[in-house]
Parts: C-alpha cells; structure tokens; sequence
C-alpha cells in the first residue's frame, strides 16, 4: 500500500491541523488529507522537490516550510463537519496518481506526523499514547527593535534540527 491512515475522535465545528515532516527520495509528492468527517476535497498534494502545493478546496489552509536539509513541514487544515471518528490519510503520488503499482522501493522520508486541534501548525510535540496539552511558547528576553507595535508583531527565529537518518515507511 502506499499510504498510513490514523483515526481520531473528531468533534463538529472543531479545526484540525495536520502537519508531516517530509524529505523526497525517489518519490516527491506527498498527499496529505482529512478522508472522513470533513469536507469533501479536504486533501492538499506537496511537491518536496519544487514547494508547489495542490489543494482540494475542503480546506481552510495548507502550507509548506522548509526545515532545511531538503526536509519540510507540510501541513493541512480543516474543519470537521460531525462529530465521530474521523481518519487522516497520507498517500504516496507516483507523478500522476496515488493508485499504482509500487516497485517495493521507491518512498519519502517522513517523521514528526502531528494532529492538533489548531487553525495554524505548531511546533512538534511528542506524544506517546495519550493527548498532550502543549505549553504557549514564551519570550525569555527583554524586546527590542524586533518589536514595532504599529504592526502588532514580534520576529522570531527558531533553529530546528530533523536527523536525516529516519527511515522510509513506505
């Protein structure tokens, strides 16, 4: 097969965003989607070699950021239409579909998969068995020039380090 499926209890009205951490090999489209309790087309495809990003228009957003070493985060959002169990999907695409016949080889790399009851990704946090509450993230030092209160934001950097080392599931 060439895609994972997790299910979740999802509650109507509530957005989720799903985020995957992706890096091509000798594939380079990931498909990332909402297959159940969502709108219909809630899918976005993630071109890994060009950042170009195909959305079905179930979703609210999608977005993809490179995480540096040919490793991006790509993320999908979504509003669930009821309240059950819902499934996410992510699918391998050959180039032209994500129904082919694989060659037992050919993959991606990916790593970190997070779903959270947000409008925007946030940084991964590791879960085990259980749902983890995430603490806000804090400013530990005085502001700056960094902050210009006329346009009510802050410019933050943030280094983050993925070991290329994690192997293909596919």
């Amino acid at each position: 097969a060439h895609h994972v499926n997790r299910t979740f209890s999802a509650t109507s009205g509530t957005t989720y965003t799903l985020t995957i951490y992706a890096k091509a090999a000798e594939r380079s489209i990931l498909v990332i989607a909402f297959a159940t309790q969502f709108p219909a087309n809630s899918f976005a495809n993630f071109n890994l070699l060009t950042r170009a990003i195909t959305a079905g228009g179930g979703l609210v957003s999608s977005s993809v950021t490179s995480m540096g070493n040919g490793w991006y985060r790509c993320s999908i959002t979504s509003t669930a239409s009821s309240t059950a169990t819902a499934t996410i999907v992510h699918y391998l695409n050959n180039g032209s579909s994500i129904l082919y016949t694989g060659d037992g080889i050919s993959g991606i790399y990916i790593w970190g998969t997070q779903l959270e009851a947000s409008s925007t990704p946030s940084p991964y946090t590791p879960t085990q068995a259980t749902s983890v509450t995430r603490a806000s993230d804090a400013v530990s030092r005085v502001l700056g020039d960094e902050f210009n209160p006329s346009e009510g934001r802050v410019g933050v950097e943030r280094d983050v380090a993925i070991s290329p080392s994690h192997t293909k599931p596919y």
